[in-house]
């Protein structure tokens, strides 16, 4: 098992039910901080828990880039509605545009 600087000579301590590991701050910082930090992280870690971390940090961003595009697509088919809903769909009757004198 490769040595990482938070764990001890044995590799990580095992984990308890509802207890993490203690990682420190500013390896939590770069986990926490972007997806490239958190896959740095876990191949300098290697092993099973470098693996969980790198699919843990991939799945996560693919949560947040699907919850930004469903956002995005609500956004733009509210657009599309207020203008269809306030854009005029033909000429007037009388055939001026307001605008015109």
């Amino acid at each position: 098992m490769p040595k990482v600087p938070w764990a001890g000579p044995d590799g990580p301590p095992p984990r308890r039910s509802g207890t993490p590991y203690h990682v420190p701050h500013a390896v939590l910082q770069t986990i926490l901080g972007s997806v490239g930090g958190a896959l740095e992280v876990a191949a300098r870690a290697g092993g099973v828990l470098g693996a969980g971390l790198g699919h843990l940090a991939r799945a996560a961003f693919a949560s947040g880039m699907d919850l930004g595009l469903t956002v995005g697509a609500c956004v733009a088919a509210a657009g599309c509605l207020v203008a269809l809903l306030t854009l005029p769909s033909r000429e007037p009757p009388d055939g001026k545009c307001p605008d015109d004198e």
